[in-house]
């Protein structure tokens, strides 16, 4: 059996120290419905220009290919500390972008990029920008490209595409700006240039111009910043796996014996096995998170026709994005289901208008924004309520994680930054084979920083109540509640089938978090489908994920294989089952909603 000893086990967590990675942003307003072939060249053009920087983990790259003001915001939100250039191409004017399916108005672009504290330029390669440069630089940002007269399309592509190429090949801002103005001019000499170093007003803007170089005043030196020509780690790259096992036993150590063994054992000289570290993290954890753990470090034995993880590749990178949304969802779902008992008990009042806005868009969400939803927004959400109102976290160490994660600079907030961009980037499309290899390696950097403050986990465990019945005989003076579950542990022979009996009942068919003492029930938004089916004998344990009111159908997602296996309900199933468990969920969280923003699911 293969071991290895590391040192830095009980040491300090093994962060491997990397620069934030440097991110570009583009914004192309096109229509799924009838793209422009003008903006679907400039996008390959462009993408075709940086692709070597970015396959090589220089910078970042994030595309959104038919942006709209939703998803732009989503984006700028999440990739806000390492935004290093915003670029839009598409229609637009003195005051607005022309996104696909709405306007965005510049006053409130300029307000989003004003957040943004690495920003060095906008580039807004549509016609007749200049009338926002103002707006802009008096938000911060040192650089503005824009233009001032309508521009032809081509043209703007043929911009683009030179002045993302210069870059790319280490050139400047200024370099790369002067060459893709030489490139116009030589295509078209009628074409006029302008700059200008100071606050532009907006009675100053020539119209016979076209494309300028805007430049804040006192910013004159970010004319002369460059992209990363190489990548921002240090260090040779261990093994897959190797830092997970180094990082987070000793983050479960405090509350874990076995990992604490494992650490006692390594400051003595004595070496672990592969095996055991693996064990020990898995039976640490609540069921839905260490399900996902286990694909990421099952070792490939290359006898079955399972999918492994254990290589630095683009599907390790989806499988840590998974581990990462896997344990958010379990975060946000907990959070949810005591601000449903808090407000049932009256310790919370009506929600203010604000915070039930976020939580109402939660759950009328398309499919598609979904998938590019940074769960982060529920969870700040439901915080600020509780932190309103007084209220101790059933997750209490959620308190003093919250407080870290508002200072950008900690190792957790910018592996949450890491993975909601890469989660974008995949929900937007297909990521290179290099830059897949390059991201994994970071991934597991950032997994490391995002995992270790986690360790308080082992303290809690989930099950699922399939059945309560009345437990009496002569023995007993009261009579128990009798409860069918199973213990939701990461075991090797398949999950625990338990009998056990309480003076007071828990919920029948619900899935519930416990830290030994207290309980508290997750359904209906996590739930086990197989609870509300005697004749199933294993458990499937899934989470929510939408609802189509038009339809009035549910949608779960089978939390060990989220991708694929959803469970969809809808009004007017046969199966006995299945119509039981749309009628209990769907009342559920009517009843939920009802509390929440005082109408039915269906009616939001």
């Amino acid at each position: 059996m293969s071991t290895y000893f590391c040192p830095l086990l009980s040491a300090q967590p093994m962060f491997f120290k990397r620069k934030a990675m440097t991110t570009l942003y583009f914004c192309f307003a096109n229509q799924d419905t009838n793209p422009l072939p003008s903006l679907r060249d400039e996008q390959r053009d462009i993408k075709q220009a940086l692709l070597k920087g970015a396959s090589s983990g220089h910078f970042y790259v994030l595309e959104e290919a038919f942006a709209s003001p939703t998803t732009m915001v989503n984006a700028l939100q999440q990739i806000r500390p390492n935004l290093a250039i915003f670029h839009f191409s598409g229609h637009a004017d003195r005051d607005r972008l022309e996104l696909s399916s709405a306007t965005a108005f510049s006053e409130g672009l300029a307000q989003l990029l004003s957040k943004c504290p690495q920003l060095k330029l906008v580039l807004l390669n549509g016609c007749s920008t200049l009338g926002q440069v103002e707006a802009l630089h008096e938000a911060g940002v040192p650089l503005v490209i824009a233009t001032s007269a309508p521009v032809d399309d081509r043209k703007a592509g043929t911009f683009g595409a030179r002045f993302y190429q210069a870059l790319s090949d280490n050139q400047s801002i200024r370099q790369a700006y002067e060459l893709a103005k030489a490139e116009i001019m030589t295509i078209d000499n009628r074409v006029a240039f302008m700059e200008s170093r100071g606050i532009i007003k907006r009675q100053e803007h020539k119209e016979e111009a076209t494309w300028g170089l805007f430049t804040k005043a006192g910013c004159e030196a970010t004319e002369d910043w460059h992209l990363p020509s190489t990548r921002p780690s240090q260090g040779e790259v261990p093994k897959p796996n190797q830092r997970l096992y180094a990082t987070f036993i000793p983050a479960l150590a405090p509350f874990n014996a076995e990992a604490k063994k494992i650490v006692d054992d390594e400051e003595m000289g004595v070496e672990t096995d592969e095996v055991t570290r693996r064990e020990v993290i898995l039976k640490s954890l609540p069921h839905p998170v260490s399900e996902q753990i286990r694909k990421l470090i099952a070792p490939d034995v290359g006898n079955t026709t399972d999918v492994f993880f254990d290589r630095y590749n683009t599907k390790r990178l989806e499988q840590s994005v998974v581990v990462y949304t896997t344990l958010l969802e379990l975060l946000m779902y907990t959070m949810l289901a005591q601000l449903w008992d808090e407000m049932a008990n009256k310790k919370i009042p009506a929600l203010q208008e604000a915070e039930a806005a976020e939580l109402r868009n939660y759950f009328v969400m398309s499919k598609a924004n979904r998938a590019k939803y940074s769960l982060r927004n529920v969870l700040r959400t439901v915080r600020k309520v509780f932190d309103q109102n007084n209220i101790t976290y059933f997750l209490e160490e959620l308190r003093p994680l919250a407080e870290l994660a508002a200072d950008d600079a900690q190792p957790f907030t910018r592996a949450c930054v890491f993975f909601e961009s890469v989660k974008l980037k995949l929900a937007s499309g297909a990521v290179e084979e290099q830059e897949g290899e390059i991201l994994a390696i970071d991934a597991e950097t950032e997994l490391c920083a995002f995992l270790h403050p986690f360790g308080f986990l082992a303290k809690y465990g989930m099950n699922s109540i399939k059945d309560i019945s009345i437990y009496k005989n002569r023995f007993y003076l009261t009579p128990k509640y009798q409860h069918k579950m199973t213990k939701l542990e990461q075991r090797f022979v398949g999950l625990a089938n338990t009998v056990e009996r309480y003076d007071q009942f828990i919920e029948n068919a619900s899935v519930i978090i416990t830290n030994g003492q207290l309980h508290l029930n997750l359904s209906p938004f996590v739930i086990d489908e197989n609870a509300y089916n005697d004749k199933a004998a294993i458990d499937k344990i899934l989470y929510f994920d939408n609802f189509d009111k038009a339809n009035k159908k549910l949608t779960f997602k089978h939390v060990y294989k989220p991708m694929v296996m959803p469970l969809e309900l809808q009004e007017g199933e046969t199966e006995l089952s299945r119509k039981v468990m749309h009628r209990e969920i769907l009342g559920q969280l009517n009843a939920f909603t009802q509390l929440l923003f005082q109408q039915n699911l269906e009616n939001l």
